[in-house]
């Protein structure tokens, strides 16, 4: 018989969403009211922790040292409609992975996967899985040992999306000339940083597609795309789908699932 996995949903009254699409997919999960954590413990069955923190991200940063001196080994998943400027706090708590809202939720459910599996396979470290959701090279901000100045270059991607961003800016962002950052970069993502730049802004507008019905030039404006037709070229490049066909069939999944 398989073995059940054991999740952890932590959250605020009414901000289920994700707790209940997930529901559809695994065995056995169990909901807790983020205010009342204090008072429900996780229990030994545990084997995997999100923690949905809306827009109380002190509160959340809060619950997860909480988790950690309770079971420190573990994982835990912190989600939450926005970070900090310095998201190296969400590790440092121990996290193992966050998402920013809109969540997607294929690339969620990929995580839990990696985590579920290396949990049941005793193989609790370090690896790389998808960083701040991109498939940007495997980039992963939870990795113990990816240096701070990397970690703050790629969080200062993901907050600045939409604007111009140059490879001297973010070579600046990690104290490096930008000869040395490239090498940098790629020696721990396997990646260029403007490469890593175009995939993220391509997850940006998944996301975006995913949780709503914004016009696709729309998208494209706020993922970081001035022109149309790059947009449309690169997200084919990333995804092997044009925008509108992703979106219908993103709709279509989803109403499958429901």
């Amino acid at each position: 018989m398989a073995h059940k996995r054991s999740i952890i949903f932590i959250a605020e009254r009414g901000c289920g969403e994700i707790y209940d699409a997930l529901a559809l997919k695994y065995e056995k999960m169990r909901f807790q009211h983020l205010s009342e954590r204090d008072r429900d413990p996780l229990g030994p069955e545990a084997e995997l922790v999100i923690i949905d923190c809306g827009p109380s991200f002190e509160k959340g940063i809060s619950v997860l040292k909480g988790i950690k001196t309770e079971a420190v080994s573990v994982p835990v998943i912190l989600i939450a409609e926005s970070l900090k400027e310095n998201a190296i706090e969400v590790f440092r708590a121990g996290a193992r992975q966050f998402f920013i809202k809109p969540v997607n939720l294929s690339e969620l459910e990929e995580t839990i996967e990696k985590l579920m599996g290396f949990r049941r396979n005793a193989q609790e470290r370090r690896t790389p899985l998808s960083g701040l959701n991109f498939d940007g090279g495997g980039a992963d901000l939870a990795t113990s040992d990816m240096p701070l100045n990397l970690i703050q270059v790629i969080y200062f991607i993901r907050k600045n999306l939409s604007e111009k961003i140059t490879l001297q800016d973010l070579a600046d962002r990690a104290g490096l000339s930008k000869y040395h950052f490239c090498r940098f970069f790629a020696r721990h993502t396997g990646t260029t940083p403007m490469q890593y730049v175009k995939a993220a802004r391509v997850e940006r507008a998944k996301s975006m597609i995913v949780s709503g019905n914004s016009r696709i030039s729309s998208v494209a404006l706020k993922s970081g795309f001035n022109n149309l037709s790059l947009f449309a070229k690169q997200f084919k490049k990333h995804t092997g789908q044009s925008p509108s066909l992703y979106r219908t069939f993103i709709r279509k999944r989803n109403f499958t699932w429901n």
